[in-house]
């Protein structure tokens, strides 16, 4: 988990797509190749209840980065 404060959505997306492609770059497992699924959410506005709920849509927004492959995926809104 990395939490960045106060950026906005599409900061901390280009932030997350740079973390990727420098572990996708860094070639850190050697022969066998290393990639990122990432999931991104910007809890700036009271629309989670929760610290629970904000982890629930960041792991939401990882899977559907795993579904499409070394991706970046933002959290649905509320």
């Amino acid at each position: 988990m990395v939490v960045l404060p106060n950026v906005n959505e599409s900061e901390a997306a280009a932030t997350a797509e740079r973390i990727r492609k420098a572990i996708e770059l860094q070639n850190v497992g050697g022969s066998v190749p290393v990639t990122a699924s990432i999931g991104v959410i910007v809890a700036a506005e009271k629309v989670y209840g929760s610290a629970e709920e904000i982890l629930k849509a960041a792991d939401d927004a990882m899977y559907k980065s795993k579904l499409k492959k070394s991706a970046v995926s933002l959290a649905a809104r509320g």
